[in-house]
């Protein structure tokens, strides 16, 4: 999503682009803006969630969220079981391998675009 080298946002918004930046147009540079922006404000939301989850807060900063919160009943959350965690593991690596390994698909929606497929 955020187009980070290595993974699946990244070959998409590096071949839009390249496609944008090789038409020379003006209107291409400000799409090509666009895409950074993009990245940006995705990078923002995105690492604020895995901040959230990875690095929770102290306890002290916990308990004066939870009396605004106290509809919470922090028992019944749990860390997921393996039924949860082996198709995220799954579709982890896919994403990694997708967007490493992403010229199949690129070519792939290349003949899709010019009407070959």
């Amino acid at each position: 999503l955020m187009g980070v080298p290595g993974l699946c946002g990244f070959a998409s918004k590096w071949n839009l682009a390249k496609a944008a930046i090789d038409s020379g147009t003006g209107i291409a540079y400000l799409g090509v803006g666009a895409l950074l922006v993009s990245a940006l404000l995705t990078a923002i939301y995105m690492l604020s969630m895995i901040i959230r989850a990875y690095f929770p807060i102290s306890d002290e900063e916990n308990s004066s969220k939870m009396t605004m919160m106290s509809s919470l009943d922090e028992e019944k959350v749990t860390d997921p079981d393996w039924r949860m965690m082996v198709p995220l593991f799954l579709f982890a690596i896919a994403m990694f391998v997708i967007g490493i390994y992403s010229e199949p698909f690129v070519e792939f929606f290349t003949k899709v675009a010019q009407g070959i497929i």
